[in-house]
């Protein structure tokens, strides 16, 4: 039996009050030091309402994401820079590009990419998450991975963490995760870890799933779907990034 996936729907707040509402990001988590690709994305849809979101920087002026935190949207700001919250740098897009195929019933294809206006100047705290090796289909299964995030530390606790969270999950087989959830593979993938169980969760959509391959980081995934009201028992899935490689490469123009 198919269990209710939570789509896309992030709980809405005004673009005003940007603390009020339930950005929760890694659930059972511990807070992390810099992780210098990872940004919040807020994103805005014509009735002014704001939504949350997370994406990781691949270029000085590029930031990938789910099509999810695109498509509808017009307004993105991005905020990077700082393990803290109140130390994030900020800065304004209205130019965001969802995968042409993009499918909202099942998020497949759910990847696209926020262009920033001015470059991100790169330094120890802020730089690019390289990009998976084509033809190679990471991550692999059982593969250990890295979420991160900011936001509440539960479903529970009305109190958003103030220092960026982290938590290791890995890669389930295929057949567990379309036991689980309605979703195209190799497009997809899901992982959870039920021996110390951590989680994504709404408003983390579009934050990076990493592994180290040669030693070095790579962006193997995007936060895409999740179970229940983000219970660390069960899987999230992500969209793997690397049969989109070509399709990321004629957005940035590299």
């Amino acid at each position: 039996m198919k269990f209710l996936v939570f789509l896309a729907a992030l709980l809405a707040v005004t673009v005003a009050v940007t603390q009020t509402g339930p950005e929760t990001f890694v659930i059972n988590g511990g807070n992390a030091s810099h992780t210098p690709h990872h940004v919040i994305v807020e994103f805005v849809n014509a009735a002014n309402l704001g939504f949350f979101g997370g994406g990781s920087i691949i270029t000085s002026t590029h930031v990938l994401t789910a099509a999810q935190n695109i498509q509808g949207f017009t307004l993105w700001r991005v905020g990077y820079g700082s393990y803290r919250r109140a130390d994030l740098i900020w800065i304004q897009s209205t130019n965001a590009l969802a995968h042409f195929q993009y499918a909202p019933a099942t998020r497949n294809n759910d990847i696209g990419i926020i262009t920033l206006p001015t470059p991100i100047v790169f330094t120890a705290r802020v730089r690019p998450i390289a990009l998976p090796p084509a033809l190679l289909e990471l991550p692999f299964e059982n593969e250990q991975g890295t979420i991160v995030g900011f936001g509440f530390t539960s479903a529970t606790v009305n109190q958003p963490a103030d220092n960026l969270r982290y938590g290791y999950v890995r890669v389930q087989s295929n057949t567990f995760c379309t036991s689980i959830f309605h979703m195209t593979v190799p497009n997809h993938f899901c992982a959870s870890d039920n021996r110390h169980p951590v989680n994504i969760c709404n408003g983390d959509i579009g934050g990076g799933f990493t592994v180290f391959y040669r030693r070095e980081e790579v962006l193997a995934g995007i936060s895409s779907m999740l179970i229940e009201n983000c219970h660390i028992q069960w899987p999230s899935a992500y969209t793997r990034v690397y049969p989109y490689l070509g399709w990321i490469h004629q957005v940035i123009g590299i």
